[in-house]
């Protein structure tokens, strides 16, 4: 049986501190020249599943991150086709960033080019044939939507106990219809390798309920692989795209699978280089020797204080980038405007954050 594979997060607009020198400005309109050596290297397989974490508008304008940030235009999506991705999970915080109905529109966007959708509201999972057996594909986030929109895909609030129910629900559901079922959740804290205890437990109970396979997608790094259940859980793959700077959220990885034998796959090392091209290291190393241990001793609020620790450092890294690249930000009013935008809401919701990380997404808005 021939073997699929499944990556981590599309990340193909410029991020907010990036705006003028990110990924989609770096591509120049052609997405091509930043993914052809993955298309290449994913050729063989028969598709190719992916989480798309940007908003494709038919053209995107210049000027600052409120009116480009994360934007990607309609182009991108004729590299992923090119590129063998055939199946996306929209539930992520960033495909709301500009409401819902750029949410759906790009939806459509994609569904005409080829590209099948889940992890949405009206198609939280889909169903596909796959060399004569039914394969299921569950996309969700427990990452709220950008500036307190309403969400469009499936959002999981991972400390709702009705959340968590109506979500085995729906695994039970799924799995009916399917010979093998994979999760892709948007989910965990930014920027830390370990998972979080309510993940490792969210983990836990998905795959009771009739899930086969977790492949999960936002903290920006490779997170720990596990087996749970005797069941394979890659908590989070990395951004196969972005334009983040440091070189430690420039590794991501790839599985390989076969449904003969989904727990005898292959993880594939990749890395984006300072042009922001995606480039396979030509690394395959076994599931089996993947694996390691996951700590489920620490407590949420340990973990809390673990994660916002990392994130001050990364914000501190993101304060140097920004002065490396001053000459570029001082030319761009809009920038200039968000990024006093941006420092005011941190400053004023810093003790808010110590509580739940999750906030930071709530401002500034666009």
């Amino acid at each position: 049986m021939s073997s699929f594979a499944i990556v981590g997060d599309f990340m193909l607009g410029d991020q907010p501190l990036c705006c003028g020198f990110g990924v989609r400005s770096a591509a120049r309109g052609d997405y091509d020249l930043i993914l052809n050596d993955f298309a290449d290297y994913v050729r063989h397989y028969s598709f190719v599943i992916g989480n798309l974490e940007c908003v494709v508008f038919d053209e995107v304008p210049n000027g600052g991150p409120d009116k480009t940030a994360m934007k990607a235009p309609r182009q991108a999506i004729d590299a992923l086709v090119k590129a063998n991705v055939k199946y996306l999970t929209l539930a992520n915080n960033h495909t709301m960033e500009y409401g819902p109905e750029a949410f759906n529109h790009m939806a459509r966007l994609c569904e005409a080019k080829g590209i099948q959708v889940f992890g949405t509201k009206k198609a939280p999972y889909i169903v596909i044939e796959h060399e004569g057996r039914k394969l299921g594909l569950l996309g969700f986030s427990t990452v709220p939507a950008m500036y307190g929109y309403e969400p469009e895909y499936l959002f999981v609030d991972e400390f709702d106990q009705d959340d968590l129910i109506s979500l085995t629900s729906l695994i039970h559901q799924a799995a009916n219809e399917c010979d093998y079922l994979i999760a892709c959740p948007h989910w965990g804290y930014e920027f830390i390798k370990q998972p979080s205890p309510s993940h490792i437990a969210i983990a836990d109970q998905m795959l009771t309920a009739g899930v086969d396979f977790i492949a999960g997608a936002h903290p920006h790094i490779v997170q720990v692989a596990t087996r749970i259940h005797e069941k394979p859980v890659f908590f989070s793959l990395g951004n196969l795209t972005s334009d983040y700077w440091q070189e430690k959220y420039r590794h991501s990885i790839m599985l390989e699978i076969s449904l003969d034998e989904p727990d005898q796959g292959l993880v594939h090392d990749f890395i984006i280089d300072k042009q922001l091209i995606v480039r396979p290291l030509h690394v395959k190393t076994p599931f089996s020797s993947y694996y390691s241990e996951v700590d489920g001793t620490i407590s949420q609020d340990k973990y809390n204080v673990l994660s916002n620790r990392v994130r001050k450092r990364a914000r501190i890294e993101s304060l140097i980038h920004l002065l490396a690249n001053a000459h570029k930000v001082l030319t761009n009013p809009g920038m200039v405007a968000w990024v006093f935008k941006r420092s005011i809401f941190i400053f004023r919701n810093r003790k808010k954050f110590q509580d739940d990380p999750r906030s930071v997404y709530q401002g500034p808005i666009h």
